[in-house]
């Protein structure tokens, strides 16, 4: 398993490279402003880094609705043809549906109607324009949306979506937080992708001092035949260390996790 930080496409690469990580993961939404010649200078920087960019996560900014009466599939193919050649530009393999104000119920809508218009989405739009780009989609459950907040609910949206190229991802945090069975996990047939914070410090940066179990997460991973990447995907602690600091520690603590 290799270890990667969601942060900007701004970000100083060096940091990560010099911490021991191995990869970033950007906002998929975010590479919708970037021309081709940019994004071919942020691979240059990468490469000289020797960082790998491996992911993108929230594939829908909240002004782009995938359910309801105001869902546009122009502007939605749209965007997606965009963002997924820039995201091809920089090497990127994954993009991770979380979206919470995308996919959020409006007007009368209803979480059975929701599921059946988002594996329409994925079906009909994300997975071929994804497949030309050699891109996956992992359906991320999150806790405080309220459609798709539990790995239950990610893999009967995969299910219902039946394309090879749609999976699901796990997120720490949020399955600790829904206190979510273990077995969902250990029956994940498709997992793509895992993000990762700690629980018991409020979705920040994992340390040494956190109340969570990373090395049992880690093996629960392993048991299922998971080798892919673990991102941090968790807010900085404002207690006076560095950003840079916290990304060495941070690392630290999920390779030790890795290797235990």
């Amino acid at each position: 398993m290799k270890i990667s930080f969601c942060l900007p496409y701004s970000y100083d690469f060096s940091v990560l490279k010099n911490a021991g990580a191995d990869g970033v993961e950007f906002g998929f939404a975010t590479l919708e402003k970037l021309s081709e010649s940019e994004a071919h200078k942020i691979k240059k920087s990468l490469d000289e880094n020797g960082i790998e960019a491996i992911s993108c996560n929230n594939m829908f900014p909240g002004d782009i609705k995938v359910t309801g009466e105001s869902v546009n599939y122009e502007r939605i193919d749209e965007y997606l043809n965009k963002c997924a050649k820039i995201a091809s530009i920089l090497g990127i393999k994954n993009i991770v549906f979380g979206s919470c104000g995308a996919r959020a119920l409006d007007g009368n809508n209803t979480k059975d109607n929701a599921y059946i218009e988002m594996a329409s989405l994925l079906r009909d739009h994300v997975s071929p324009i994804f497949r030309r780009f050699g891109l996956t989609c992992s359906i991320e459950p999150l806790s405080e949306c309220g459609v798709v907040t539990t790995l239950s609910d990610g893999k009967k949206l995969a299910k219902m979506a039946d394309c090879d190229n749609i999976g699901v991802l796990v997120d720490y945090y949020h399955f600790m937080k829904n206190n979510e069975d273990w077995k969902e996990l250990e029956d994940c047939s498709n997992l793509f992708h895992v993000h990762v914070a700690s629980f018991s410090s409020g979705r920040k940066y994992p340390r040494p001092s956190d109340d969570d179990d990373y090395i049992a997460f880690v093996k629960k991973l392993r048991s299922i035949g998971y080798d892919g990447w673990i991102s941090v995907e968790g807010n900085f602690h404002s207690d006076g260390v560095t950003e840079n600091e916290q990304i060495y520690t941070t690392t630290k603590v999920l390779k030790s996790a890795i290797n235990a």
